[in-house]
């Protein structure tokens, strides 16, 4: 009977895992790529950085490039089918702080893939975000 319980656990487990992958691969999500330059010149810092909605992401970057993420492209249909607005959010303050714009830049998406993100200031996090229309700035 223990046995029949452990394996029945086992399956159970098994399928959790198998449900939280398939729901966080098909997350809306896009990738940025840091630059120690100011205009996202020469090569990226690292590796790209997935960037999944409404999460934040700290980075160390002076410039910012937004990419499209090709497998994960549900959030896109939903703009051009007018359901919401998407935008790329960069901080000069880790964390994202929820402040009243103050060192913060806001692109649309996608109008904003391959542009630079710059910032008068270090950019220290990012977040992706989808909602209604905000004021964009015109830093690309």
């Amino acid at each position: 009977m223990a046995r029949r319980v452990s394996l029945l656990l086992s399956f159970l487990l098994a399928f959790l895992v198998i449900v939280n992958v398939e729901a966080k691969s098909k997350a809306d999500q896009i990738r940025a790529y840091q630059f120690t330059s100011d205009y996202c010149v020469g090569d990226p810092k690292g590796a790209n950085v997935d960037l999944q909605r409404d999460h934040c992401v700290n980075v160390d970057a002076r410039s910012v490039k937004p990419v499209v993420d090709a497998k994960r492209l549900k959030w896109l249909s939903d703009v051009n089918n007018g359901a919401h607005s998407c935008y790329l959010m960069s901080f000069d303050s880790p964390d994202c702080p929820d402040t009243q714009n103050v060192g913060v830049t806001v692109m649309e998406l996608p109008p904003a893939f391959n542009k630079c993100v710059t910032s008068s200031q270090p950019i220290r996090s990012v977040k992706f975000v989808c909602g209604l229309k905000m004021s964009v700035s015109a830093s690309a």
